[in-house]
């Protein structure tokens, strides 16, 4: 008497037929981001610390970088029909002063076109690209103030956590 546990597995060995729907991974939605931000407020932001922040405008990388200067979180975002899926989660805590969202950025999400000439500031560069993301990406930023930036690595580990689908390795 022989027997097989691989057939009592959950995804079955497809052989040349498919019998059954392999599990479909949903996206995280601009929507699903805004509830769990909010809800991450109601649960860590005090009235004292006046209006907790908000995400900013959808971004296209065709104008300067919404909240720049300060710490706090991104979201890269692709356009899908109605809907823009979250594709990562990011943060700059600022940690010694030298970790803005605009640093972050340029070092890992965007970088500016037509670069030519002297050192580049952040300010004067009027249009970016996406550094090794689909081209219909767009940009979502949150600020926190000097006072509270240590809430940027909460945020991001929160958003990674309430949110399915992101690019984000979590291990």
């Amino acid at each position: 008497f022989f027997s097989s546990r691989r057939r009592h597995t959950r995804y079955p060995l497809v052989t040349g037929v498919q019998t059954c729907a392999l599990p479909i991974c949903a996206m995280a939605t601009m929507n699903d981001a805004r509830k769990s931000t909010a809800e991450f407020f109601e649960r860590h932001w005090y009235s004292k610390d006046g209006p907790a922040p908000a995400w900013s405008e959808r971004w296209n990388m065709s104008q300067p970088i919404p909240n720049c200067d300060g710490a706090g979180c991104y979201l890269v975002v692709e356009e899908a029909g109605d809907h823009e899926h979250v594709l990562y989660v990011g943060k700059a805590s600022q940690k010694n002063g030298n970790g803005s969202l605009a640093i972050r950025l340029l070092r890992h999400v965007i970088k500016p076109v037509n670069r030519s000439g002297p050192p580049y500031k952040i300010q004067t560069i009027k249009e970016y690209g996406p550094k090794g993301w689909p081209e219909n990406v767009a940009l979502y930023t949150l600020a926190f103030g000097q006072d509270t930036r240590y809430l940027a690595p909460a945020l991001e580990s929160w958003l990674i956590s309430k949110m399915d689908g992101l690019r984000n390795q979590t291990t």
